[in-house]
């Protein structure tokens, strides 16, 4: 893999420069979207015992903020969370890690990371975000005991950039493929024209993929966090939702560790790594 630095910039440089041309689709082509359920007071209860609707989107924070709020002002007793849809991978781990930081160790940017326009980072935090991206990167890459990614002639790491532009790169010229995530990207650095159209399928095992791509270049066999799919895989056909799971709890759930520290060890115990 060429280890160059790319930025996310870079990548929507390259799609522009393509050219690539988009399919002209007849009306017959798009499929008719479902008629919308009906809300009974059945289905409010049923939220209302699921706890709280977690709602991941791209747009404005503040607008996406405003139509959580009239959402809970018409069902109340229902709670909403907004996540901005960025990369998985970025805000938990690496700006969530601290110990690896030299030089925001006490700062937890995470909470300043997510009110961000992430097509217009303020200029206020960068120099935090990097120190705290490249640090832990530099410490991810380590794991399986050799170096993939050299840092750069300043010390920051080379995909410090591309992981600090935090959004979805998709080419809707491109096939579409459940395990295209960072595909665009590695296509880049490698010097070769990608062949899906990148994003972020839902069930994509995005976790095993970012852990791939950092710790070992692409240069060695694919890292697992311990979490290969989700409980109930989301459809292939639109509104792409899960079946219903009646017993979350029977079911279980594998917690992988969200630390870098805690992930080297989670790493070796499956003998993935060694120090």
């Amino acid at each position: 893999m060429h280890k160059g630095k790319a930025t996310r910039r870079q990548v929507l440089q390259a799609l522009a420069a393509a050219s690539l041309p988009m399919p002209v689709l007849g009306r017959s082509a798009y499929a008719a979207a479902p008629a919308p359920s009906k809300v009974t007071p059945e289905l409010v209860e049923a939220a209302k015992k699921e706890g709280k609707v977690v709602w991941y989107t791209s747009i404005d924070l503040a607008a996406a903020e405003r139509i959580a709020k009239s959402f809970e002002a018409k069902f109340p007793g229902i709670p909403v969370r907004v996540e901005r849809f960025g990369r998985a991978f970025v805000k938990g781990q690496m700006l969530g890690e601290l110990g690896a930081d030299t030089v925001n160790r006490d700062l937890d940017v995470r909470e300043l990371w997510n009110q961000e326009d992430a097509f217009d980072l303020a200029p206020n935090y960068l120099g935090a975000y990097r120190a705290r991206l490249s640090s832990n990167l530099a410490v991810m890459d380590g794991i399986d005991g050799k170096i993939d990614w050299p840092l750069q002639p300043d010390g920051t790491h080379p995909l410090t950039e591309l992981y600090l532009g935090d959004y979805q790169v998709v080419d809707v010229a491109k096939p579409y493929a459940e395990d295209s995530y960072l595909e665009i990207e590695q296509a880049l650095l490698q010097g070769r024209a990608h062949e899906t159209c990148g994003g972020r399928s839902l069930n994509a095992d995005a976790g095993d993929a970012n852990l791939t791509f950092v710790i070992t270049g692409g240069n060695g066999p694919r890292i697992s966090d311990g979490v290969d799919e989700a409980t109930v895989r989301a459809s292939d056909s639109f509104p792409y939702l899960a079946a219903p799971n009646p017993d979350p709890i029977a079911a279980g759930r594998i917690l992988a560790p969200s630390k870098v520290a805690d992930q080297l060890a989670f790493l070796e115990a499956a003998g993935l790594a060694s120090r």
